[in-house]
């Protein structure tokens, strides 16, 4: 907790994360609305999503083609974390409110300007407070069995073709030697 009248929560990267929460904000919310901030951080935290984030825009760094996967990565892990604390706290119109309220008390006291907040800010507050006063997500276990096949496979056949890049050198350092005495 850091005292100060400025409005702001985030969280940090690991491997030291820390949840950073301003005693202005945690002031200018009701308990419900403080416990679902929290726990919107907490997943942001446990699930290591500024790593996400991070990467991410590191990618659109550098292709900047990559500008609009870095934003949708920036908008689900919002929308991860939304889930998780709607979730805690049992109640899906209190953690929209909650989102609505904490962008609207940030927006009206310069918090994106002055910090460069991302998460609120950024992701869609429309979009996602209507997510939460609609019905949680369907589970899909077949698309992530999906994306977990197809993440090993890439990664089955990267590892061939570093195998078979190493004894294509192996060869034709031995054959390029035995030319030249």
């Amino acid at each position: 907790m850091v005292k100060t009248d400025h409005l702001d929560a985030f969280t940090t990267p690991e491997p030291r994360g820390r949840i950073v929460v301003t005693t202005g904000l945690l002031d200018a919310l009701e308990p419900v609305e403080r416990r679902v901030v929290l726990a919107h951080e907490t997943s942001h935290l446990r699930h290591r999503h500024p790593w996400w984030v991070l990467a991410a825009d590191l990618a659109a760094a550098v292709n900047p083609l990559l500008m609009a996967t870095a934003r949708t990565v920036g908008h689900c892990v919002e929308r991860w974390a939304d889930e998780d604390a709607a979730a805690l706290v049992a109640e899906r119109p209190q953690a929209a409110r909650a989102l609505a309220r904490t962008a609207l008390l940030m927006h009206r006291h310069g918090t994106a300007r002055a910090s460069g907040a991302r998460g609120v800010m950024t992701a869609d507050v429309p979009g996602r407070v209507q997510a939460l006063l609609g019905p949680p997500p369907r589970r899909r276990p077949a698309t992530v069995a999906a994306l977990v096949g197809l993440v090993l496979v890439c990664a089955l056949a990267a590892g061939a073709v570093q195998h078979l890049g190493e004894r294509l050198f192996d060869h034709a350092g031995v054959g390029a030697s035995s030319q030249h005495p």
